[in-house]
């Protein structure tokens, strides 16, 4: 398990703008965030059980507990990156607080299993996902998106952890390229992506690195996903209808090429060609 029996003290900053300190008793590895510890150190005796799941990101910089029961707190899940040292919280009612600093993280077990990329487990009233661009979780309608970069807050649909894309006019449309990037948001009809693009070359040129697109989805030809991506070698690449395509993305998120542009336009996830410098 991820959750020893180490106990943990933690002092981070909460509403109001003091700082609490608190030990979490039966042992979670991980510290938690500021509402956990304020409930924690009115009561220097609470434990939180551990009855949910554990898991890192394949990066293993990520850890996360996923529906601990915490004392005066009831169902939450957590999630922590070392670097930065950063923790967010999220409970089953989705009030989502964020703790930053030091004192906000703790050192999984080394016998933690790993989550690959793009899969998803659902416990209780949480669903998380092990995504290209970090874990995502969610309850009740709400979600948190960490990683090396922060973490970010927003609403989801029932069941997804894939923001919702309202802005589609925010971005310039990305229709005849060969690019590499990852899915960051869907509108809520599922016709249109916003797209991260990593790099990859356009009609004009190059594409600009790390920047943000929006994709047509209804001008792709075909949508193909990888059934294995824990172990490429052993699965294969099938395509899918767009409607299966999206409903998987709006759970477990979506990185891989995009070849947009004329009849055979396709997006895979599968072993591709594009490589992107560094």
């Amino acid at each position: 398990m991820l959750l020893g029996t180490l106990v943990v003290a933690s002092v981070c900053t909460v509403p109001g703008g003091q700082a609490a300190a608190g030990t979490t008793g039966s042992a979670v590895a991980l510290a938690a965030g500021p509402a956990l510890l304020a409930a924690e150190a009115r009561m220097p005796s609470a434990t939180t059980t551990a009855h949910g799941r554990v898991f890192l990101s394949p990066s293993k910089n990520i850890g996360c507990e996923v529906d601990f029961q915490f004392a005066h707190l009831g169902a939450a899940t957590l999630c922590q990156t070392l670097a930065p040292p950063q923790s967010v919280t999220i409970t089953a009612a989705g009030a989502i607080e964020k703790c930053s600093g030091v004192a906000c993280v703790g050192h999984p077990a080394g016998n933690t299993p790993v989550m690959p990329y793009m899969t998803s487990t659902t416990v209780g009233a949480f669903l998380c996902a092990s995504r290209f661009d970090g874990v995502a979780c969610s309850a009740a309608g709400r979600a948190f998106l960490i990683s090396r970069s922060g973490t970010d807050t927003y609403p989801v649909l029932p069941h997804t952890t894939m923001a919702i894309y309202t802005g589609t006019a925010s971005h310039p449309k990305l229709s005849v390229a060969k690019a590499f990037g990852w899915v960051v948001g869907l509108d809520k009809p599922g016709y249109n992506a916003e797209v991260l693009v990593r790099c990859g070359r356009s009609s004009t040129g190059n594409l600009p690195p790390d920047q943000l697109w929006t994709v047509d989805l209804a001008a792709v030809g075909s949508f193909e996903m990888e059934t294995d991506l824990a172990n490429p070698a052993a699965g294969s690449v099938i395509e899918v209808a767009r409607a299966k395509w999206v409903s998987s993305v709006r759970v477990s998120g979506w990185d891989g090429d995009l070849y947009l542009g004329g009849k055979g336009s396709f997006v895979s996830n599968g072993p591709g060609s594009i490589a992107c410098p560094g």
